[in-house]
């Protein structure tokens, strides 16, 4: 038995509205949550330095304190340089050295990668295919299809499967978007030593 929503699927609708109606209408939507067309120029040009920043930023010192844990990033050429800045300043302001793992969302580049490594020479990059082989070797599509259906649609759920999966231990993921004014005490205390759960 076909839900409403497979059948219609399969008519193409789906498709249909895409392209009439959410296609055109995207571009005015996210000019509207970014508070309008001068708002958003100002937001652009914001972006464009805070790449060029990213690009030359320096290595800082490693920390003192050792992570038991790793760190995890997912990310991508659009915001690769919020998450250089989020790393840098966890390791500036909390003191603490950890291993890095930067999962691709598929789209970066080999500069982009290059800035990474210039920061974390023994960061690990977990590239979109690679990705896909582990996931399937541990959750075949036949056994796990919501599961996969989920990571396919929602890009968020890669947080969540490709950092755990085939893996042991504590792992950390953070958002690009994150920046560290202080030293995270909390965090990097769980960091260290980390049990149980900890949410941000």
């Amino acid at each position: 038995m076909t839900t409403l929503r497979e059948h219609l699927r399969s008519l193409g609708l789906g498709r249909l509205l895409y392209w009439m109606v959410h296609r055109p209408l995207g571009p005015l939507g996210r000019l509207r949550m970014r508070g309008g067309v001068q708002a958003s120029r100002r937001i652009t040009r914001g972006e464009k330095r805070l790449a060029i920043a990213a690009a030359m930023l320096k290595p800082g010192r490693p920390g003192t304190r050792s992570a038991a844990c790793r760190v995890h990033v997912l990310t991508g050429a659009r915001y690769w340089d919020q998450a250089l800045f989020c790393l840098s300043t966890l390791r500036h302001h909390g003191n603490i050295e950890f291993q890095l793992e930067i999962i691709d969302d598929g789209s970066l580049t080999v500069e982009q990668v290059a800035s990474f490594r210039q920061h974390w020479p023994s960061a690990t990059v977990l590239d979109r295919k690679t990705a896909d082989d582990r996931v399937e070797a541990t959750l075949p599509r036949t056994a796990f299809p919501r599961l996969r259906q989920l990571r396919d649609e929602l890009v968020l759920t890669r947080k969540l499967v490709d950092v755990h999966v085939g893996k042991h231990g504590f792992n950390l993921v953070l958002d690009s978007d994150m920046l560290f004014h202080s030293d995270p005490k909390a965090l990097v205390s769980w960091m260290t030593e980390p049990t149980g759960s900890m949410v941000m």
